[in-house]
């Protein structure tokens, strides 16, 4: 790890995606997005709790029930607390100061809470943090790991212990309050409500446990999980109650089968959907007969399938082809491949499920397919000014957020600064001029022949390869030139005499 990914914090990153957003404050409300930034977790229930960031400090506002613990636990924000009878928003309106945009996580706000802080704040715009949270907490920290780690060790442990102890007799409540009295021996804390389904009612999809006794025989579901410090592990076991029958074990043939062979369906470009129907005896559905995902009743109605998982991970339906067997997807046109992408491909502007094409959105895209290259969101605006004068800033950052989330369009982190945009294609590698700040797209080949070492050479499966190089450029190596206003595309085979 190097010592610049060693040195950055949540807190950090949330800072520079603001100052990349021109955002004044943050106002974040989610107690796992204010633990996840803070290190403190408390479930505040109907009192507010919530963390503002500005450019220079952070604040933490808690109800006082919490402040002696928070006190302890913060070390990166500065801790005040109100009473009840008192007004939370106050403290609010100090925190965040005079801000004309403020970043929220819009999933999580109440309506009545923003227009509160709106009024209270003056601010006119509310932009959403809550993607970029996300997209943080996906990559995980040391210290996370090793809290995920112990809350699966707990959550093992648990499990046998259990096991050990189960007797016919007992009530599914009684496994439920063993489970849970397990856990807390061994540290943790549930994860969530634990399931404890006997007999009949271990074929019902979710059930709470009940007083219903367990009986020679029984097939005995049991879901549940341990939390340690806020990390939380799930797991799903079956048991039999006494000696398992010739019955009992040719469905855990049955189903072992079907687990061992979606296992080994799994491999880089596979959707969920082939994983989920290599484990399913039985002829398959014609391709193009699957229920729409976003128009699925239930959640678990797709054959197995979380509607969610198509909608959350729509890039990874749309992987871009890299030219090498097995591989699926489709590589969208570059710019200066033979005129304007809009023109050649009008469904090059793909949206996820349920995600609206509008008027915004569609000449947001069109201002990236005119700019050619990489661009900031500032340029984008600026181009779109030059046709719509007064086009809000912040629509353009909620716009880019859509279409990133769609796969329309990359986010390049092409180092320190602004975030740069570009149409989405196969390739997505940089080198980047530290001088000069010209961009040069690193061949897909020269990728793929990594991946192909790492993959038969220390038998390391690449799932996902994003490549950025840090250098200097050949023209600057001779004639150093300071950054020019937009970055230039640095062409891979030109080099000077």
């Amino acid at each position: 790890m190097s010592k610049s990914v060693a040195a950055t914090t949540p807190l950090n990153d949330i800072r520079r995606w603001m100052a990349n957003r021109h955002v004044g404050a943050a106002y974040v409300t989610h107690p796992v997005s204010i633990a996840y930034i803070t290190g403190f977790h408390a479930e505040p229930f109907e009192r507010l709790m919530a963390l503002a960031v500005r450019p220079d400090g952070a604040t933490l506002i808690v109800p006082a029930i919490e402040h002696q613990k928070a006190a302890t636990q913060v070390t990166n924000a500065e801790v005040v607390s109100w009473r009840d009878g008192e007004d939370p928003y106050a403290l609010v309106s100090t925190a965040i100061g005079a801000s004309v945009e403020i970043a929220v996580e819009k999933e999580h706000l109440s309506l009545r809470a923003a227009e509160v802080v709106t009024s209270r704040t003056g601010a006119s715009e509310m932009v959403d943090v809550g993607e970029e949270i996300r997209r943080l907490r996906l990559i995980k920290r040391e210290d996370e790991v090793d809290k995920l780690l112990r809350a699966a060790a707990i959550t093992d442990a648990a499990g046998e212990e259990v096991f050990s102890r189960m007797r016919a007799g007992q009530t599914e409540v009684d496994v439920a309050l063993m489970i849970g009295s397990a856990i807390g021996k061994l540290g943790g804390t549930l994860s969530f409500e634990t399931l404890v389904q006997s007999g009949p009612n271990s074929a019902l999809p979710h059930a709470k446990p009940s007083s219903r006794a367990l009986a020679q025989g029984d097939f005995v579901l049991l879901d549940f999980g341990a939390a340690f410090d806020g990390y939380k592990a799930d797991t799903t076991r079956m048991a039999v109650v006494g000696e398992p029958s010739s019955k009992h074990l040719e469905i855990h043939k049955l189903v072992l089968k079907a687990h061992d062979a979606a296992i080994a369906a799994v491999r880089p470009g596979v959707t969920t959907g082939e994983v989920d129907s290599a484990a399913r005896p039985g002829p398959r559905r014609p391709r193009g007969s699957e229920p729409r995902p976003w128009l699925a009743k239930n959640p678990r109605d797709r054959d197995g399938v979380h509607h969610r998982a198509r909608r959350l991970h729509s890039r990874l339906w749309r992987r871009a082809d890299r030219g090498r067997p097995g591989r699926r997807g489709r590589r969208l046109p570059r710019p200066d491949e033979g005129g304007p992408v809009a023109a050649r491909n009008h469904n090059a502007l793909m949206l996820a499920p349920g995600m609206r094409r509008t008027a915004q959105r569609t000449m947001v895209y069109n201002a990236i397919v005119r700019l050619g290259s990489h661009c900031t969101a500032e340029e984008i605006t600026d181009e779109l000014h030059k046709s719509k004068p007064g086009f809000p800033r912040s629509t353009v950052y909620r716009a880019l957020e859509a279409l990133t989330a769609s796969g329309s369009v990359y986010a390049a982190h092409l180092g320190d600064g602004p975030t740069h945009y570009e149409l989405a294609s196969g390739d997505h590698h940089h080198a980047v001029c530290q001088v000069c700040g010209g961009v040069m797209h690193i061949q897909e080949e020269l990728v793929s022949e990594l991946e192909t070492h790492l993959e038969q050479g220390h038998g390391f499966k690449p799932v996902r390869t994003d490549v950025l190089v840090v250098g200097v450029c050949d023209e600057c190596s001779r004639n150093p030139t300071p950054p020019a206003a937009r970055r230039r595309i640095i062409d891979p085979h030109h080099r000077s005499n």
